[in-house]
């Protein structure tokens, strides 16, 4: 994911709203409700524009106060309702759960601490704002990645694939929108591993034998590194 400002949203979008939680919110906040129910409570109070009904589906926070209303309801399970260890974290778990899409934007997320609320009528058109900023910081990435990817990782040199229109080609762009992708690996073992934890056992195994021993005959001093793959 990439980050989108608010100045790239209220420039293209000049009916958002952009606000911000005081912190003296905090004390105040009713602790025998969740957190997130007394924020979208002081929203709809702040925020008068915007229906109670539509505000929860077009509101966006940003990663620093998503992270601080968390550790606050966190904090306010602990005090009022006595919760620790295993039953702590099933909550917690349960409250990232439901809340956790407040911060994405489409594939972008607000980096700061600000609230951003737009009228339903604006909703697409500020996912596709947020899908153009993402399209456009990817191919630079991509380019860049590109440019130096000689001689480099097995990661770098995948992201050279990305047009391919065959298996490796699926393979290299599945890798490339994994922003959680062990891009230092260099260990086939490990990279199955790794995609077995992502999604359904063997998806892509076959796919990265063949990207793995295609990218060891172009790079042969790397073949110690390979384990399981036998090569012409």
């Amino acid at each position: 994911m990439y980050a989108i400002t608010t100045d790239q949203i209220t420039r293209n979008l000049p009916e958002a709203i952009i606000t911000h939680l005081p912190d003296s919110w905090f004390p105040g906040a009713q602790s025998d409700q969740s957190l997130f129910t007394s924020f979208f409570e002081w929203l709809s109070r702040t925020v008068t524009t915007i229906t109670q009904d539509e505000i929860r589906s077009t509101t966006f926070i940003g990663k620093q106060l998503f992270k601080k209303l968390v550790q606050q309801e966190k904090n306010r399970l602990t005090q009022q309702q006595g919760f620790h260890g295993d039953h702590l974290d099933e909550h917690v778990a349960w409250t990232l759960l439901e809340y956790s899409s407040l911060t994405s934007i489409g594939n972008c997320y607000i980096s700061d601490d600000s609230i951003v609320v737009v009228p339903i009528n604006s909703l697409a058109r500020l996912l596709n704002l947020a899908d153009d900023i993402y399209q456009k910081k990817h191919r630079l990435h991509i380019a860049r990645i590109r440019k130096s990817a000689h001689g480099h990782n097995f990661y770098a040199w995948m992201l050279t694939q990305t047009q391919r229109p065959d298996d490796i080609g699926d393979l290299a762009r599945y890798m490339s929108l994994d922003e959680f992708w062990p891009t230092q690996l260099a260990n086939i073992e490990e990279l199955e591993a790794y995609l077995d934890a992502q999604s359904p056992k063997g998806l892509f195994h076959q796919e990265l034998a063949a990207a793995w021993a295609e990218y060891l005959q172009q790079y042969p001093q790397r073949r110690e590194n390979c384990c399981s793959v036998t090569l012409p």
